[in-house]
């Protein structure tokens, strides 16, 4: 199949979405069908075989973008858009796969380019409005949650990501096909950071020697609980003083905010952030880890750190949140409750434990391998399509 993928954020650039992007396109080129991506102005080329990154115009006054939604973010829909529809003017595709709010616009031209559409649902828009606190979110999100329910109902096929998308799928149509993928590949994606985006901090081996260290890895919303992360190392440091911190991610804001925080909690100096990093050097950072945390305070959908975490056989401090609950258990990380103190006793007692540590990370690297590999992955992937294959067929033959 030749299919069309709409990704509403900047492709590349390590967060979220766009590694789900990544990985959904480059199985789908390894599984024969060949695809373009059509994505906004901003962001790194990747290579993918099979593939092929088209951008949409670009708008020389934006030059980034938050995660989450925004003024801009609508703005620069309006651009894909006509992208899209230039696109299908000028090509031939078999079916359209959106990501995100891309579904309310590939729906809009389905019938028009008489095209299936799969929407890959990473989220419940709706949900959003109240996690990123946007002004007069009530409002808004009624609007979208119409929205979600319009789409899930229109689309062809659905793609979510945790059990918790899955269940408002069927809430909303129990007939409707749909399929769990969780993000859960991590094979490395090479590409270049801007200067501006990079990192000169020390590989963690260069640690080596200095005690144990905590690491963060991921985003720096307010959802992802960092502000209590750093309120719990006081706590940790009057037992184990020689530990280290080290949170990998952030834009310059977030981290400049962060580290005003850490220096009023006079931690400063047990705590490193490294700004945004390649992949693989974020990769390198988690082997070298002695334990990884999810600090997450809100929200429903399981972290992609997650998968990262347990593909590298590590010992969790995790939230005991639903967020983490859906995919991780008892066996499989320390879940904690989502306050500072009880944060802390979670980490202290894996860093006093060298046992339960490794017994943590030995389990959570056999639960990835039985639950969440390549072929797995693949293998949910190809259903999908099939499915489009087989529903494009019968209509053909009708």
């Amino acid at each position: 199949m030749h299919i069309l993928m709409i990704t509403p954020q900047p492709f590349f650039q390590p967060r979220g979405t766009p590694f789900s992007v990544y990985y959904r396109a480059k199985a789908l080129t390894e599984l024969g069908h060949s695809v373009d991506i059509v994505t906004y102005h901003l962001g790194e080329d990747v290579e993918i075989t099979g593939a092929r990154i088209v951008r949409a115009y670009s708008c020389p006054l934006i030059k980034s973008i938050k995660v989450g939604p925004s003024l801009k973010k609508v703005f620069l829909d309006f651009i894909l858009f006509n992208k899209v529809f230039m696109m299908l003017v000028r090509n031939r595709y078999d079916c359209i796969h959106a990501h995100e709010e891309a579904v309310y616009f590939a729906l809009i031209l389905k019938k028009l380019f008489r095209l299936k559409v799969i929407y890959d649902m990473h989220s419940y828009l709706s949900q959003q409005m109240h996690n990123f606190m946007i002004p007069g979110r009530k409002i808004i999100a009624a609007i979208f949650k119409w929205l979600d329910r319009w789409a899930i109902r229109r689309a062809d096929a659905v793609i979510t990501i945790c059990p918790d998308l899955s269940n408002i799928v069927t809430e909303i149509d129990e007939s409707k096909f749909q399929v769990m993928i969780e993000n859960s590949q991590v094979e490395p994606v090479s590409c270049n950071l801007s200067p501006s985006m990079s990192s000169d901090q020390p590989e963690l081996g260069d640690l080596t020697g200095c005690g144990p260290v905590v690491l963060y890895a991921g985003t720096f919303e307010k959802y992802q609980g960092l502000s209590m992360l750093l309120d719990s190392i006081p706590l940790v440091l009057r037992v184990v003083s020689d530990v280290k911190f080290v949170l990998a991610g952030g834009q310059p804001g977030q981290i400049t905010e962060l580290q005003d925080r850490a220096a009023s909690l006079k931690i400063s100096d047990q705590v490193i952030f490294t700004g945004l990093l390649p992949h693989q050097t974020a990769g390198r950072y988690i082997e070298d880890a002695d334990i990884v945390v999810s600090p997450r305070i809100a929200g429903t959908n399981t972290p992609l750190k997650v998968f990262t975490y347990l593909h590298g056989g590590k010992a969790m401090v995790v939230t005991d949140i639903y967020s983490h609950r859906q995919v991780l258990n008892d066996k499989t990380a320390l879940l904690t409750a989502p306050d500072p103190v009880a944060l802390a006793e979670g980490i202290i007692t894996l860093l006093k434990d060298e046992q339960a540590r490794d017994n943590l990370a030995t389990r959570a690297r056999e639960y990835y391998e039985a639950n969440y590999g390549e072929e797995i992955y693949q293998n949910k992937l190809a259903k999908v399509i099939h499915y489009i294959e087989d529903i494009s067929c019968n209509k053909a033959c009708k």
